[in-house]
């Protein structure tokens, strides 16, 4: 029965480093897509300052400028809160 009931401790271990993993790996994917809509923003700001550039009226940009940089404000915010779940998380479970 002793084995029995090591061979049940060690399964639940497994279990549960496999489904903190998944949590690892969701954090991960998440953070990839937030700094992707990121670099876009911020390609996105780069394409009306230059079509503002060209109507030779860079005022023509600022709205988009500040909607954008708005929005990778809080992207920013996004990756660092998830960056650091994903650090804590690794600790917990003797990831690197």
């Amino acid at each position: 029965m002793d084995f029995l009931n090591k061979l049940r401790v060690g399964a639940s271990i497994a279990a549960e480093k496999a489904q903190q993993t998944m949590e690892v790996a969701k954090l991960t994917t998440a953070i990839y897509g937030k700094k992707r809509d990121l670099e876009r923003n911020t390609s996105r700001i780069g394409e009306a300052v230059y079509e503002a550039y060209k109507a030779k009226d860079l005022s023509l940009a600022e709205r988009e400028i500040f909607r954008l940089a708005k929005l990778n404000e809080g992207l920013e915010n996004d990756i660092a809160e998830l960056e650091r779940q994903a650090v804590l998380l690794k600790r917990k479970i003797g990831m690197r």
